[in-house]
């Protein structure tokens, strides 16, 4: 995870925010997956670093410097890190081992700041394991490389303690816009069986978030209309609703405001959820609403519709007229053959209905 996390904040996109690792899509588990193999570097090559570490002793040996010696080491290079504005990977040692398998019980965490009081360095960082938790820490007395001193930490530790870490030299930048799964799923959804129309009512629906993103107005989430099906009125009114601010595996229940057509018949209505530049992800399944009034209704309805499309009409015909270019004059006829096939079929629905044509 701190592969990734440093990725997504080096791309400026918002944090995942999913503290239910089982819920994952399973193409953001593929994306985790991956980038915690990367921080093993090409051809798991840090692989057998992991294992050297394992092995060390924590002090200083006949041998050689010890864990503790190395840690003190990997200080400067993890402060200059922080210092140049990046968030710095850190290989955490928990286990002392010389099977090979030990190295998958170590952990890696992302610092981002430090302090130091007198001799003591405090590394702030993020640790998956403590979600939402900006108090987690390591503590070394970096003074000097020898005696070695106990490494402690409140973030994932045996019993408070670590045995060293190191900076991990792995991290290349990776596009995380893959770990940005949209999914949902209607839990229930509510419309009237029957309107009158243009009436006003309340669509209700009751969405879940199964995905890794978060559903956010500000970042182009819409609870929006799919329409009905209609040719002359296929729209509810429109309406756009704000999602709030939905984190995955929670729902919510919006109440869109609708606007019924202004016709008589059968029409389907359906809602979903939106993303800007992907569309709706999730809708409802189209639920039949019956729109009924007396015919006068009706052919008042139809006849201001008449008039709409005929000033359209009118309007883009004195477009042409004036248009400079072969290609605006083009485009104005295709808009003006569409608008003449439209009256066309609105004065046979006239017709049909009993009405007066126009």
């Amino acid at each position: 995870m701190s592969f990734l996390a440093r990725d997504i904040y080096e791309a400026g996109s918002p944090q995942l925010k999913s503290t239910s690792p089982d819920l994952l899509p399973r193409q953001v588990v593929s994306h985790i997956w991956y980038r915690m193999l990367d921080s093993l570097g090409p051809g798991l090559s840090m692989l057998n670093g992991w294992i050297f570490l394992d092995g060390m002793f924590d002090h200083d040996t006949w041998l050689g410097g010890g864990l503790f010696r190395f840690s003190v080491g990997e200080v400067p290079k993890i402060t200059a890190e922080i210092d140049n504005g990046h968030l710095c990977p850190i290989g955490v040692v928990l286990v002392h081992s010389i099977w090979p398998w030990s190295a998958t019980e170590n952990h890696v965490v992302l610092a981002y700041g430090y302090d130091r009081v007198g001799s003591t360095l405090r590394l702030w960082v993020y640790d998956c394991n403590y979600p939402n938790d900006d108090s987690i820490h390591i503590e070394i007395d970096d003074s000097a490389p020898s005696p070695s001193k106990p490494i402690t930490t409140n973030g994932t530790s045996t019993s408070g303690l670590i045995r060293g870490f190191f900076k991990l030299e792995t991290y290349t930048w990776q596009d995380p816009s893959s770990a940005y799964v949209d999914v949902g799923t209607i839990v229930d959804y509510q419309v009237p069986a029957d309107m009158k129309p243009g009436a006003n009512a309340i669509a209700r629906i009751h969405v879940r978030n199964g995905g890794s993103s978060t559903w956010d107005m500000a970042v182009g989430y819409r609870v929006v209309e799919r329409g009905g099906l209609n040719s002359a009125y296929p729209m509810w009114g429109g309406q756009v609703v704000d999602p709030g601010t939905l984190v995955p595996n929670s729902s919510a229940i919006y109440n869109v405001p609708i606007t019924a057509p202004l016709l008589n018949g059968t029409f389907r209505a359906s809602w979903g959820v939106s993303r800007a530049g992907l569309g709706v992800f999730v809708s409802s399944p189209p639920v039949a609403v019956y729109v009924t009034a007396d015919s006068s209704t009706i052919c008042a309805n139809l006849h201001k519709k008449h008039r709409d499309l005929s000033n359209r009409l009118k309007s883009i015909e004195k477009d042409r007229q004036d248009a400079e270019t072969t290609g605006e004059r083009m485009a104005l006829t295709n808009m003006i053959n569409s608008l003449k096939l439209q009256l066309s079929q609105l004065e046979s629905e006239q017709r049909s209905r009993g009405c007066t044509p126009g």
